[in-house]
């Protein structure tokens, strides 16, 4: 899309949830809309105050503006990184995408493997930003913007979550923190298609299920997975949830065969390789094949609340990492076999020899 006057032109991957307060705000001010959508209020803002037209933003993005007159490229990305965004330069060439895959499909970057990046997924399950797991191409990190011209690139951080420590009496904080899930849930569930939910059986997309009943009335539609395996099996407890708010419920079966069929489109599918998002890649499957096309998440909840106990240690982790030198990391044998599978099938994908699973 480009403004009226040609200047600026905007690529947007993304959701804007205030964009309808944004719009209104410019249009008071004297500026004119040619459609309903977000996208328009992006541009409408950059041309107005420039790269703080992020602050302004409430959503998950990605966006590219081209600036025609200066010859400068803007390009950022929502402050929790919810939205990926790659980036190659060479001279006077910038390559930037939603995925990896589209700018290695150019053919100008060569492809050489990172060692940073595969190291980095080897320790943790993911590649740490802004590496990524060939050489010279990155991520752009979260809550950061990147400002190009000629060949030279700028890049700031214009976000930065801050904890500061306050003594809030506990009543004050459940009812602070009740507002805060849904404000964000009815933001989410503004959309121009129906609204679906993951659901787990776990507190942090039971609590999602819950406040969207409160603030969702008709039809609402879950969506969860089941193991035979009774010892990983949520799937009775999501089934006994459903039923207490009345959802429309779809249940999905894993067995070992069905692994085995969707782990190579589980490959194909994915970005860059990660131990994670298999269940998510196989719930996301049956929520597309019942038709629906957004679906609320509980991930990271656990991690905000402590949802698990590894998660609770982590501030005792943090200070004995304090007092104590880096020692060896020293891997499970299931996660060392499952991070290396996944690995290897997605070098096999992009066409590089499998890594020795003896290092």
């Amino acid at each position: 899309m480009s403004i009226a006057n040609g200047r600026y032109w905007i690529t947007f991957n993304g959701e804007i949830y205030n964009f309808r307060e944004l719009r209104q705000t410019l249009i008071s001010q004297g500026e004119k809309f040619h459609s309903q959508t977000d996208t328009e209020v992006i541009l409408k803002l950059y041309a107005k105050f420039g790269s703080d037209c992020v602050n302004q933003l409430r959503g998950m993005f990605a966006f590219a503006i081209w600036d025609n007159l200066e010859k400068t490229a803007f390009i950022a990305r929502d402050p929790l990184g919810i939205k990926p965004l790659y980036y190659w330069q060479s001279g006077q060439t910038l390559l930037f995408a939603s995925e990896l895959r589209t700018i290695l499909a150019s053919g100008l970057p060569s492809v050489t493997i990172n060692p940073q990046g595969i190291y980095g997924y080897l320790i943790s399950g993911s590649v740490p930003e802004p590496d990524t797991l060939i050489q010279d191409i990155y991520c752009l990190e979260a809550g950061h913007l990147l400002q190009w011209k000629a060949g030279e690139a700028i890049k700031n951080k214009y976000w930065q979550i801050q904890f500061v420590p306050q003594a809030i009496p506990k009543i004050e904080a459940i009812e602070s923190v009740r507002k805060a899930l849904i404000d964000s849930i009815n933001y989410h569930f503004v959309s121009d298609v129906p609204v679906g939910v993951f659901l787990s059986g776990g507190i942090d997309s039971t609590a999602l299920v819950a406040l969207a009943r409160q603030t969702k009335l008709g039809e609402l539609h879950t969506y969860s997975i089941a193991f035979e395996e009774a010892q990983w099996n949520e799937g009775a407890i999501a089934q006994k949830i459903a039923h207490k708010f009345n959802t429309n419920h779809t249940e999905y079966k894993i067995t070992s065969q069905i692994c085995r069929e969707l782990l190579g489109k589980f490959v194909e599918a994915i970005d860059q390789p990660s131990i994670d998002g298999f269940n998510t890649f196989c719930v996301s499957k049956i929520a597309r094949e019942n038709g629906a096309k957004v679906v609320l998440s509980g991930l990271g909840g656990d991690e905000l609340f402590g949802g698990y106990s590894s998660f609770q240690q982590v501030p005792k982790m943090v200070k004995w990492g304090q007092r104590n030198p880096p020692t060896h990391i020293s891997l499970t044998p299931w996660y060392r076999r499952w991070s290396l599978v996944i690995l290897q099938q997605w070098l096999n994908k992009i066409g590089v020899s499998a890594v020795s699973s003896g290092r």
